[in-house]
């Protein structure tokens, strides 16, 4: 594989999941279940044994000899569990998907080809397949997340941009089952729960106190819990690590690690306001359309800001362009008046004078110069910011440079 800017290719290889849950299509529903909660170990048939993950199952794959008949994943468990919670006598070949979008090993160089598939199919597992057809193994959010390196963008956007509001919740009395009915009536991964709360005020808040996720249905299933008895407030996961709008994507991502979760509650407003971010949200950053955007958005802050250092320093020469052309026009009132009495002045007066005729010269040279460069900087050919000053420094010398000569000139005529 071809190594990418964020992850080199041996920690590209490593998202691949080498040994994923492999049943075959006459197994037991319950016994799939039952083996998606146990860790990753000596499930898996294929030939790199050596590559061993401690993640726990979050698909079955569905085989028959060599031939990848299908998936099995927590989302279809929750589908089932609101229709059926009896799942005894269910094969899981009568409810996998059938249709699995795969991909073959030579085209995962980089991250961007599974995000690519994972949002384009709202999927989160992803089959690699080799040269001849056969299985290599699976990428999935679980696994593109451990080895991702995240960009330095992560450390500077923030949770709100990206959390999912509002979010799904309900109180804790609500059974299991009904809160599963819930997940999969509204196609989400997990409901937070809430605790009504009075405040030191007396108003009533609506507080997170505990989330149940897809995960958390797998291991009730293989329990075998009475979802239907069961209040929520026992088995939810609690208590929350709630994240503030205001906290880093990189907090989000450590925290995740952390933990050894998919999602976090994010909570503002004293818990009056609640949302979601999830792996999904963080992975989604680096979509290239993402990434495309957040550089499109530096490089105009960047333009923005030259422009206005360049309007500015502009600003700044035309001011001292026309205090210079002032002066200019002042003085050359003043030598008609002097020509008039030029031939009465002594020889030294003479040479005052060529002295105020030579300045007069120059300063008309600064103009015709600061003109062209106008000229040349409304057209966008813009010299350089420190060629700029120098301009300036330049005009400025040369406006107190008439100043000085205008005030000889009028000692002079002061003393005759």
């Amino acid at each position: 594989m071809q190594p990418n800017a964020l992850i080199p290719s041996p920690e590209l290889e490593a998202a691949i999941d080498y040994q994923p849950l492999i049943v075959t299509p006459d197994t037991r529903l319950s016994t799939v279940i039952a083996l998606m909660v146990k860790k990753q170990g000596n499930s898996s048939t294929l030939p790199q044994g050596e590559k061993t993950s401690k993640r726990q199952n979050s698909c079955a794959l569905v085989m028959e000899e060599k031939n990848l008949l299908g998936i099995f994943t927590e989302k279809d468990i929750i589908q089932y569990t609101a229709i059926n919670s009896n799942f005894k006598e269910i094969t899981v070949g009568s409810v996998m998907t059938k249709q699995v979008i795969t991909l073959p090993l030579e085209a995962f160089r980089d991250i961007f080809g599974p995000l690519f598939l994972f949002r384009r199919y709202g999927i989160r597992h992803l089959p690699i397949i080799g040269e001849l057809g056969e299985l290599v193994g699976v990428v999935t959010n679980d696994s593109l997340r451990d080895v991702l390196q995240p960009a330095d963008f992560l450390k500077l956007r923030r949770v709100s941009e990206v959390m999912t509001t509002p979010v799904l919740t309900t109180d804790m009395k609500t059974s299991v089952l009904d809160v599963v009915r819930l997940m999969a009536q509204h196609r989400v991964s997990c409901v937070v729960i809430t605790q009504n709360i009075e405040d030191d005020e007396g108003d009533i808040r609506v507080v997170p106190v505990g989330i149940v996720t897809e995960r958390d249905v797998v291991k009730f299933q293989e329990q075998q819990f009475d979802l239907f008895a069961t209040p929520v407030r026992k088995v939810m996961s609690t208590p929350l690590l709630l994240l503030s709008p205001e906290d880093s994507l990189w907090k989000a991502h450590e925290e995740m690690l952390r933990l050894g979760v998919r999602r976090l509650v994010v909570s503002w407003d004293w818990g009056r306001g609640a949302g979601i971010i999830t792996m999904t949200n963080l992975l989604r950053v680096l979509d290239p359309i993402e990434t495309s955007g957040i550089r499109d958005l530096c490089e105009r802050s960047v333009i923005q800001n030259d422009v206005e250092k360049l309007e500015h320093i502009f600003q700044q020469n035309n001011k001292a362009l026309n205090q210079l052309r002032t002066l200019l026009s002042e003085t050359e009132i003043n030598l008609k008046t002097v020509a008039e009495v030029m031939q009465t002045m002594e020889v030294s007066n003479q040479s005052q004078l060529q002295s105020v005729l030579e300045n007069l010269q120059l300063m008309q040279n600064i103009v015709q110069d600061l003109d062209e460069r106008s000229q040349i900087a409304n057209g966008d050919n813009y010299q350089n910011d420190d060629a700029d000053v120098d301009n300036l420094t330049l005009t400025q010398k040369s406006v107190k440079l008439g100043q000085k000569t205008n005030q000889r000139k009028i000692r002079r005529r002061a003393s005759r």
